[in-house]
């Protein structure tokens, strides 16, 4: 019987086409080439230390925008540079919250699965300030019974999966205890995750937990319904 689902963020609860539609707005709006782009955005390792929240959202973004600015007009004074650096900074973070939409397909099922008693999950390789975007236009953290993000627990899914299953099993409903009982605790094939990389779902099966890849959000009654759970 599953008493918890983990959901993805981007590419489950949010639209999947989102990242590319970023790529292409900041290609447009900095005339840079959207493969120049991607070697930092989505993918890079200095991104993942970014998510981990082992650099700082200010690091990043500085060292960022002076990549994808590098070929506009040179500002000499550091007045002017850093005031620059805000507006571009701006700029970004206004086009992370255009370009992402919520899968109402999967935000209803989120909705559904609490109202049977089921605990709902999110866990996202993410970074705070996409986080606190997203979060700023749909208000959306409060429709889970928990949150995990990559950058507040230093580590990235699959291994970020092991502190959700500790911390589940140290609270139930948000209220705080010393250890659960055997009768309320969640064994880990009681969890379903639900994500959309399958690296990451084939990585969770092997920690033995329940999975599913999630290839077409539009389809998440279905999945769920296939994994054994009722929506009805």
């Amino acid at each position: 019987m599953i008493k918890a689902v983990i959901f993805d963020l981007d590419g489950v609860y949010f639209s999947d086409s989102a990242t590319n539609k970023f790529i292409d707005a900041i290609s447009l709006k900095f005339k840079v080439d959207a493969e120049d782009i991607k070697k930092i955005f989505p993918k890079s390792d200095i991104m993942y230390e970014y998510r981990k929240g082992n650099i700082s959202g200010e690091k990043f973004w500085q060292d960022t925008i002076e990549t994808w600015t590098s070929n506009q007009k040179q500002i000499k004074n550091n007045h002017a540079k850093d005031n620059q650096k805000k507006r571009v900074l701006k700029e970004i973070f206004d086009i992370l919250k255009k370009v992402y939409t919520i899968n109402e397909s999967v935000k209803n099922a989120v909705m559904k699965l609490r109202k049977k008693g089921i605990l709902t999950i999110a866990c996202s390789n993410n970074f705070k300030e996409r986080v606190d975007a997203l979060e700023e236009k749909f208000r959306f953290l409060k429709e889970f019974d928990f949150c995990f993000m990559s950058y507040e627990h230093h580590m990235l899914k699959p291994e970020l999966f092991e502190k959700v299953f500790e911390h589940i099993n140290l609270n139930n409903r948000g209220n705080e205890r010393s250890e659960c009982d055997s009768k309320n605790r969640i064994a880990k094939n009681e969890i379903l995750i639900i994500d959309d990389v399958k690296r990451i779902t084939d990585a969770a099966k092997q920690m033995g937990f329940k999975i599913i890849l999630c290839e077409d959000a539009d389809k998440i009654d279905e999945y769920i319904r296939d994994a054994g759970i009722s929506l009805d």
